[in-house]
């Protein structure tokens, strides 16, 4: 393992995306237990499967949405520990309606965990140099549209429709790489 700590990182979320795809599949082989256990047939359980993609299709873009404003990070854990409980819960279900439930819920971090995780570890292996020099581009690119020009008055347009949620994710983008060395790497 690398001794800055990058190794630990790439090791935790290959272990996180171990989970949230032994979550999605596990359940495909245990469908024959699964209907025998709550006394319904393989088919209601096949669709109780089918609509956790369903579920991950119609709240992965509000639920990203609504955690933007998280530290990547966090949001992995969260979606991690998420998907953790919910699998607990279906492990502990009395019957399908519990089940229906708690996958529902492990689906929502299904889809945050998989919009974020690229950047986590797009993190985890970039030098602390290119973060800071990725920092100073956005930091400029910033300025520059603020200053204004006549061939940047698409950007300018976008940029304040966004009414400043571009700067708040320029910021934040800053900060995850300020801090992409933080807790979960190891550095603090």
């Amino acid at each position: 393992m690398r001794s800055d700590g990058q190794g630990y990182a790439i090791t935790a979320l290959a272990a996180a995306c171990f989970i949230s795809v032994t979550s999605e599949n596990a359940p495909i082989a245990l469908l024959p237990v699964m209907s025998h256990d709550l006394h319904t047939t393989a088919a209601t359980i096949g669709a109780v499967l089918t609509g956790y993609a369903f579920v991950v299709a119609a709240t992965a873009i509000p639920a990203v949405s609504l955690t933007s404003s998280w530290n990547r990070r966090t949001a992995v854990v969260v979606a991690v520990l998420t998907i953790t409980l919910a699998n607990i819960a279906v492990a502990m279900s009395p019957n399908v309606g519990t089940v229906i439930a708690a996958r529902s819920v492990a689906a929502v971090g299904h889809g945050v965990f998989w919009s974020v995780v690229a950047g986590v570890a797009g993190e985890a292996v970039r030098s602390p140099a290119r973060r800071t020099s990725h920092c100073h581009r956005v930091r400029r690119e910033r300025a520059r549209l603020r200053r204004g020009s006549a061939d940047d008055l698409g950007p300018r347009i976008g940029t304040g429709l966004a009414s400043g949620r571009a700067d708040a994710r320029a910021d934040q983008c800053c900060r995850d790489r300020r801090t992409a060395d933080g807790i979960a790497f190891g550095s603090r």
